[in-house]
């Protein structure tokens, strides 16, 4: 029986998209903002990432926290004109991106 995508490693998964240069970011740098379409799905390599959204009241939301080897965006991607997501870096990360 094979394993269904759920269980499926994460190397068996990455064999079979393309891949990208890995991409530096500082603590504190900004990968894509609420105003923006981000067009991309990110891997975490390594660090920390949380995405939020600022709420109506203009507080600071944290919808998720992503570390090494969890992907993140594919909300923000699958919206049009802007998801209301951010995503920053909460230490130095390393990220790919499809």
């Amino acid at each position: 029986m094979s394993p269904t995508l759920s269980q499926a490693p994460l190397e068996d998964i990455l064999a079979h998209i393309p891949c990208s240069r890995v991409m530096q970011y500082k603590a504190g740098d900004t990968i894509y903002r609420e105003a923006q379409t981000p067009g991309n799905i990110y891997l975490v390599i390594g660090g920390m990432v949380k995405v939020s959204r600022i709420a109506q009241t203009g507080q600071e939301i944290i919808v998720d926290l992503y570390g090494t080897d969890e992907f993140f965006g594919l909300s923000a991607f699958m919206q049009k004109g802007g998801s209301g997501e951010r995503a920053t870096t909460l230490k130095t990360a390393q990220l790919m991106s499809w």
